[in-house]
């Protein structure tokens, strides 16, 4: 590791393990648990995912990050602590390269063993449970290579003691690089990038007695970097400043080394929380660990990542290849009817030439017809016809050899005509007698040659 890597790396640490005085200003109970996110990478990073956000559980921290995932994506986690409070988590996402990304949370904490008393004191149910759900509806979409939207609608639910309610909220959320945005070419700049989620926009309000109590809104703003001179080492460094209504501001931070492939390392703080984690990578699957040292004790979670599907690029450009390919077969369909309208007029032409009797012009039409198409059928049939109008033209003039060439080559296209294989017969006779009287002139003018020799020749 360089000089100047290691300066920043240690700079980053030492505001990580900084102590935060902000930390005894806390939510005091006013905040829902939903709003600590879940996610294994995103806990390890001490909850600074705003401007990242570019998996299955970004959803909960930046919905506009959605339009960064390119592949499909699921991501489940179990986890029980030592006060036996249960947590459960799943999501997904789904991208289309030419529509956005689609992504579900379903999202359970629970507990139970809680007596209940009554105003006595005297425990009425020694074994109550307590659990709060939550199902999550995402959309997001690069709308640009700069910017990126998303928003999600969230489905609460809440039961105690046998009481319970239901609440509606909705997020909205925006990841914009601004370098691509700004036409920034500096490599320093390249590798920024800033988020911002309004979380609960519209509040969802629970009511489970007298009065309805809603989880506050929230502005969370983050950004991110990798440095040009990270390498290989994959380092990404991330802070979030999160302010929620009647809540003091909270600082997250994160660390995130890839030294390889297989293997990333994360460490965070989560307003004065130390979080660390790791990812181990095996094809298209991860396993995530994430831990966070609570006030109550420390936390671990594990879950499991695994991804499907063509990544949006690849799939962006198979459809360009697909559709390209859509276009060169109807380019030459297009060609292929102009060729064969090409075809008719050649051999309307080709025909009325043949009428006319200018055999000689009808064939050179035709012949041109069938370069186009070799296997034409009518342009075969017309040219056999013309072919065998040539050899009967031949044998009238008295040109049996001639005409003999044109039958054979009518014959030869279209071998099952009988009128044209008797001609053939016909001149091929007649070839054979003029054949054979040249050969008998051809001798007595050899006899007569040999007895003007001799001087025998007579009177």
């Amino acid at each position: 590791m360089n000089a100047r890597l290691r300066s920043l790396v240690l700079a980053w640490l030492a505001v990580l393990a900084a102590p935060d005085p902000a930390r005894a200003a806390d939510d005091a109970g006013t905040r829902s648990v939903f709003s600590s996110g879940c996610g294994m990478r995103a806990l390890a990073l001490g909850g600074a995912y705003a401007a990242i956000a570019d998996d299955a559980s970004g959803q909960l921290w930046n919905p506009g990050g959605l339009g960064l995932v390119e592949r499909g994506e699921l991501q489940l986690a179990q986890s029980e602590d030592d006060l036996q409070f249960r947590e459960t988590f799943a999501a997904a996402v789904y991208p289309d390269w030419r529509w956005g990304a689609l992504g579900l949370t379903i999202r359970h904490f629970g507990t139970g063993g809680i007596e209940g008393r009554d105003d006595r004191n005297t425990v009425t149910d020694p074994d109550l449970t307590s659990g709060e759900s939550e199902v999550g509806f995402a959309y997001g979409r690069a709308v640009s290579p700069a910017w990126s939207l998303g928003g999600a609608l969230k489905l609460r639910r809440q039961e105690i003691a046998g009481r319970s309610g239901n609440g509606v909220g909705a997020d909205l959320g925006v990841r914009v690089a601004p370098a691509q945005a700004l036409g920034l070419e500096s490599p320093w700049a390249q590798g920024l990038a800033v988020g911002l989620a309004l979380q609960n926009v519209v509040e969802p309000t629970i009511r489970l007695d007298q009065e309805s109590v809603p989880d506050p809104s929230s502005m969370r703003i983050g950004v991110a970097f990798e440095p040009p001179f990270a390498g290989a080492l994959g380092l990404l460094f991330s802070l979030d400043l999160e302010k929620a209504r009647g809540v003091s501001p909270r600082v997250h931070a994160g660390l995130e080394l890839s030294p390889h492939p297989l293997l990333a390392l994360r460490a965070g703080l989560d307003q004065g929380t130390l979080t660390a984690g790791t990812g181990l990578r095996f094809r298209n699957a991860e396993i995530g660990y994430a831990f966070a040292d609570q006030a109550t004790g420390p936390t671990h979670r594990a879950g499991l990542t695994w991804r499907f599907g063509l990544a949006a690029p690849e799939a962006r450009e198979r459809a360009a290849r697909t559709q390209e390919e859509r276009f060169d077969a109807r380019l030459q369909e297009i060609e292929k009817t102009r060729d064969a309208e090409r075809i008719r007029a050649l051999l309307a032409r080709a025909g009325d030439a043949r009428g006319r009797g200018d055999l000689d012009e009808a064939l050179s039409l035709i012949a041109t017809a069938r370069v186009m198409d070799p296997a034409e059928p009518e342009a075969k049939t017309l040219e056999a016809a013309c072919l065998a109008d040539r050899g009967r033209v031949l044998e009238a003039a008295g040109e049996p050899a001639e005409a003999v060439v044109a039958f054979q080559q009518s014959l030869a296209l279209a071998p099952a005509v009988t009128a044209v294989a008797a001609a053939l017969a016909r001149s091929r006779a007649a070839s054979d007698a003029r054949t054979r009287r040249s050969q008998e002139i051809r001798a007595r003018f050899a006899q007569a040659l040999d007895a003007f020799g001799a001087e025998r020749l007579a009177a």
